[in-house]
């Protein structure tokens, strides 16, 4: 009787313990991340994408950056997902990356501001969340 107190016990708190490691982190203060806006509706977000940076810091043309593409499904019944990017020289869909529940990736030095990244659900084809990368000053045209 005792044992299956110590095993309630030690279930409830790895439950707990668990809990707060699925809870979304924010970038670190001062850093470039920028978490996508997700569907424009009341359902609760199926996965989340993040770059860093996540800004063409410069308003000159063609400049380029390299960040680190990090995405994670959240909803449990998407067994994999996958990554593609377009850009407006190249609209499109190349695939960046495939992986079960997300995984992250630095990109490259060839990210230009409109170069867009896209989680889909790798099972039905459905968008789960994108992000467009701008320019992170304000550039006259």
């Amino acid at each position: 009787m005792m044992s299956r107190i110590g095993v309630l016990a030690f279930g409830a708190l790895l439950s707990v313990a668990l809990m707060g490691c699925s809870q979304e982190q924010s970038p670190a203060p001062g850093s470039m991340g920028t978490k996508t806006e997700v569907a424009k509706s009341d359902a609760p977000p199926r996965a989340t994408l993040q770059l860093v940076p996540g800004t063409v810091d410069s308003c000159e043309v063609g400049a380029t950056i390299d960040p680190v593409v990090s995405w994670q499904r959240i909803d449990p019944s998407i067994r994999s997902t996958r990554v593609t990017t377009d850009n407006p020289a190249n609209p499109e869909e190349k695939l960046f990356a495939k992986a079960g529940f997300g995984g992250s990736s630095r990109a490259g030095n060839w990210v230009v501001a409109g170069t867009r990244f896209h989680v889909y659900d790798d099972q039905t084809g459905v968008e789960l969340v994108s992000y467009t990368v701008k320019t992170g000053k304000n550039c006259a045209n």
